[in-house]
């Protein structure tokens, strides 16, 4: 954003690097925000679940003919 408006400032009638940049920014607000809204709508219990279940070796059967030495 602040080099958009540095090349601005050297060339005014060429506004296209602020339209590029305020496109970036709005489409970066957008990403924050949906970063934001999934931090309370996850499977954060579904994960530690499964993950306990992994350590638990209830998932050993996975790894049947996968991994050597088992």
């Amino acid at each position: 954003v602040s080099r958009a408006q540095w090349m601005v400032t050297r060339n005014p009638g060429d506004r296209t690097p602020i339209e590029l940049a305020d496109l970036f920014a709005r489409n970066s607000r957008r990403r924050i925000e949906d970063r934001f809204a999934a931090i309370f709508d996850n499977d954060d219990r579904a994960n530690y679940t499964v993950a306990q279940h992994v350590v638990g070796k209830q998932y050993a059967w996975l790894e049947e003919g996968i991994v050597r030495g088992m």
